[in-house]
């Protein structure tokens, strides 16, 4: 068994380094799922969570995105394990996994918050992995900037060479350290995945940058779509909250409904992971090291809605609500696009359509 391992590792490996071929060989055997942004959308908490529960590769693992697909492979061969069976106490009382055909092992997945942006990337994933499931966190652009902004002056070691806000309301430039108004049009990134028509000109309209679908034009495989403040909703609604969420996020990764149901009370919520957490020295947990930034960097910190940032603020506010329509009448009604608590999600969406988007919401 061990030998017919290895030799199907090298003739996946010797075909995905056959790099011009149009379609390639189906590794999605090798990946359950991978959560593909977007940036500072709640990722990092939402992949904490899941290795409670799941088997997935350390850190960021963006090999996608320079098109070294035969190192991802490599190392979902060597790094994770075979599949293993989830602990005795999350699955139904019974124990034995629920309905048949429900998955009793920890899935096997990856984080990369720039594969959604990446057409590399896409592309990748529909030529390597069509079958392997896409999550993906969304945040309103106001904050989603706001957020990259000050985690790039509090962690970059060319923070001081940061453009003011009112700088970046375009493409991203020398200067701007990936953070600018482009990488806030989540709709034509989304629109790649090739899941809606895109032909009307109705659909058009709502996009701007004229990005090609992800080719092949089969596509990658099913959405989990999320906003980033259904990570933190009240958990006594049954119906829209955390629990629920969870519940349905376990049960898009191949759980079924009883085991989910039990895994996301057994659980726990999804953790809290702000900007003093990133950088806070490593725990008894073995939680990440990062270096603390210098108090004039943390000082620089940016409140997006201070009247010095009118610009960048009417630029990201017109992209939020382009952004909410074109969700809610073509993404949202895509068959292969999953999401937790519709009702709920449309309200959130809605309210990115508010010329003041903190009204109402959670201090």
């Amino acid at each position: 068994r061990r030998a017919r391992v290895v030799v199907v590792h090298l003739l996946l490996l010797l075909l995905l380094r056959r790099r011009r071929r149009r379609v390639g060989v189906d590794a999605s055997f090798l990946l359950d799922f991978a959560v593909i942004g977007f940036a500072k959308s709640g990722t990092t908490a939402l992949m904490r969570y899941a290795s409670s529960f799941s088997d997935v590769l350390a850190g960021e693992r963006c090999d996608l995105v320079v098109n070294d697909t035969a190192l991802l492979v490599h190392s979902l061969y060597a790094e994770l394990p075979r599949p293993r069976r989830l602990p005795r106490r999350l699955l139904p009382e019974h124990g034995d996994g629920g309905q048949r055909g429900g998955r009793t092992t920890r899935p096997r997945g990856l984080k990369c918050p720039q594969d959604v942006s990446s057409s590399s990337s896409l592309d990748n994933y529909a030529r390597y992995f069509p079958g392997t499931r896409l999550v993906v966190g969304i945040r309103h652009p106001l904050f989603f900037f706001e957020s990259l902004y000050n985690f790039r002056l509090a962690t970059s070691r060319r923070a001081a060479d940061l453009l003011p806000p009112n700088n970046l309301t375009r493409r991203c430039v020398a200067g701007s350290l990936g953070v600018c108004g482009w990488r806030a049009e989540f709709a034509d990134f989304l629109a790649r995945l090739n899941k809606t028509p895109a032909t009307s000109r109705e659909e058009k309209a709502l996009l701007r940058l004229n990005l090609p679908p992800v080719d092949p034009p089969s596509g990658v495989g099913e959405i989990f779509l999320y906003e980033m403040s259904q990570l933190s909703d009240d958990d006594d609604d049954d119906a829209n909250g955390a629990v629920a969420f969870r519940r349905d996020l376990l049960a898009f990764l191949g759980f079924d409904d009883a085991t989910a149901a039990r895994m996301a009370e057994k659980l726990g919520p999804v953790p809290r992971v702000g900007l003093e957490q990133l950088l806070s020295p490593k725990g008894e947990e073995g939680d990440e090291r990062r270096i603390m930034p210098p108090p004039e960097a943390v000082e620089g910190k940016i409140n997006i809605c201070d009247e010095e940032h009118w610009l960048i603020r009417a630029v990201l506010l017109e992209k939020a609500g382009r952004t909410s329509v074109w969700l809610r009448e073509y993404f949202l009604r895509a068959e292969d696009v999953t999401v937790s608590s519709r009702e709920r999600l449309v309200e959130i969406l809605e309210g990115w359509m508010d010329d003041d988007p903190r009204r109402g919401r959670k201090p």
